[in-house]
């Protein structure tokens, strides 16, 4: 159950009190936690690393504040002014004037987006505050080190400041691999999942929720969120209109929620889950997974240096080391 303050086991991994000595507002931004009011005026941190679905669930927290008639402001960082990934004209012009529909923010980054913060006063009780949402959702850092290769460097999309372009093969995964195990690739899509979101630091979540997982402890997320009229409608994909930037969130013309289980419908996603069945589709995705993983950590004793590095991840947030 994803009861706050509850000190129990959520998707295999011990839910913990938040270590909050020493953390400022600003310290708190700086580790990429993100703080906001949700849909019901609470304040909560939530916080995932790149390629542990941080893009699909930022837009998903866009949604709820877009449906609310919330403002939705862009960033006027650099890499949002400018390149691939930065926030056109036109598009400040609709947020400014809350004229910007889902099917439009679905062409943005939401990394450049940015929704009404909890003042500093507010943020610090949060902080102080048992009651306060803290959740950090986590993903196998074996298949994230895979997904982030397929995505970030074999792509023939824009490329990542250096992060080199490979080719789709054993041999090249492992050459890049190692480069992260040495330390010598400090991309934030690459680096332990551990080192995010202040973990390192001391920062302590009530709820590591393992993306692998998501059937278990989807319903109850969504509920602690609010998100419920957010992921409930809109989420089909419009026809003729191509993957593009939203190819991480599965569209589906059949589809009108942001996701559904297996052998279920929108509504009953929103229900808890049927433990049986989602330990027989939890035990199928993981052969399936574990099957492609082997593919790329098949070289030599790469599977022991990428145990090593990952050790933090896998004890941290309570995974296993694929059987290869």
């Amino acid at each position: 159950m994803l009861d706050v303050g509850h000190d129990g086991w959520v998707g295999g991994v011990e839910a913990v009190p938040p270590a909050v000595a020493g953390f400022s507002p600003q310290t708190i931004l700086r580790h990429g936690v993100r703080a906001f009011l949700t849909a019901d005026n609470r304040t909560a941190l939530f916080c995932s690393a790149p390629k542990s679905g941080a893009s699909a669930w930022g837009t998903v927290f866009m949604k709820s504040h877009l449906d609310a008639g919330r403002t939705i402001t862009a960033s006027d960082a650099l890499p949002c002014r400018t390149g691939f990934d930065s926030i056109p004209a036109r598009s400040r012009v609709k947020l400014a004037e809350r004229n910007m529909t889902f099917e439009d923010l679905l062409d943005l980054n939401v990394h450049c987006l940015s929704t009404p913060a909890p003042s500093a006063e507010q943020l610090k009780a949060a902080l102080a505050s048992p009651l306060t949402p803290r959740v950090m959702m986590v993903r196998n850092p074996f298949a994230r080190l895979v997904s982030g290769f397929r995505d970030k460097v074999v792509t023939n999309g824009p490329r990542l400041k250096g992060v080199p372009h490979m080719p789709d093969t054993p041999e090249a995964f492992k050459m890049f691999a190692t480069t992260v195990f040495r330390g010598q690739q400090r991309n934030k899509h690459f680096t332990r999942q551990s080192d995010a979101c202040g973990v390192s630091h001391g920062l302590r979540y009530q709820h590591y929720l393992r993306v692998e997982e998501i059937n278990e402890w989807y319903a109850e997320f969504i509920q602690l969120f609010n998100l419920g009229t957010a992921v409930s409608t809109g989420w089909a994909k419009p026809p003729g209109r191509h993957e593009g930037a939203t190819a991480h969130l599965r569209l589906d013309v059949n589809r009108s929620c942001f996701y559904v289980p297996p052998e279920r419908s929108c509504e009953e996603s929103l229900h808890s889950a049927h433990k049986e069945y989602d330990y027989i589709q939890e035990s199928a995705n993981i052969m399936q997974s574990n099957k492609m993983l082997s593919f790329y950590f098949k070289p030599g004793n790469l599977t022991t240096a990428a145990t090593k590095f990952f050790l933090p991840d896998l004890t941290t947030f309570g995974y296993s080391a694929p059987p290869f």
